[in-house]
């Protein structure tokens, strides 16, 4: 089961994933796959979730946990290379049940190969590409603007550098669709979008009240050294 997951969401959501060779034991390893099927599909415990990057059926299957989450979360490095990842990023789609059917569900999210020698630079979304972290989230949603004037010209110039641009947000992962597409359409800069795996409204509360996002974030970001 995923620990850092909360109980099952209405929702289906994913967030994108981050993959890079060891330095040392020349595997490969990545963020945690937080993916999770919501109650708006039908499903078991235990069923298979098939894997596909690129168009290309992959030879690994994921398994939904009592929660709809996918497990393993954190694959073995013999996992991920039967991805067959191209350097970048790599468009995947994870499926349950019988195509035609009511039991059949598809979500997709991007996984991004980097090498460890690669420089990342990560922006915070609401509060740093938004104006301020509930508003932010509300005009999104609602499909407004309120976006720092040049935040999008700067993370442009940074990127045009060779940085490589990783976005992180305490939305909540059925946020995601969402926020990539606001991202795009702003920032126009191709980079993975690492989202909070909890219930919205927690992830608010830790953003707006209890101001403990900054730690959540920072243990995060010491993932990607």
């Amino acid at each position: 089961m995923c620990s850092a997951c909360e109980p099952q969401v209405l929702i289906s959501g994913v967030t994108d994933v981050i993959v890079v060779r060891d330095v040392n034991s020349k595997g490969l390893i990545s963020s945690p796959f937080y993916l999770c099927f919501g109650t708006d599909v039908t499903m078991e415990i235990g069923e298979k979730v098939l894997v596909s990057v690129n168009n290309q059926a992959v030879p690994f299957n994921f398994h939904l946990d009592d929660n709809g989450y996918i497990h393993p979360n954190m694959p073995a490095s013999e996992a991920l290379e039967k991805f067959d990842l191209r350097s970048g990023k790599n468009v995947v789609e994870y499926t349950i049940g019988i195509p035609g059917t009511a039991s059949y569900a598809a979500l997709k999210n991007e996984v991004y190969l980097f090498e460890s020698s690669d420089r990342l630079v990560v922006s915070d979304v609401d509060g740093t590409l938004t104006k301020s972290d509930v508003q932010g989230m509300y005009n999104n949603y609602h499909g407004n603007d309120y976006l720092h004037d040049n935040y999008a010209n700067l993370m442009q110039a940074i990127h045009s550098q060779g940085y490589k641009v990783v976005w992180m947000t305490m939305r909540s992962l059925p946020m995601y669709n969402m926020s990539k597409e606001y991202i795009r359409k702003y920032v126009q800069i191709e980079g993975p979008l690492l989202m909070e795996p909890e219930d919205l409204m927690l992830a608010v509360k830790k953003e707006t009240l209890t101001r403990t996002s900054d730690l959540v974030k920072a243990t995060a970001m010491k993932g990607l050294k």
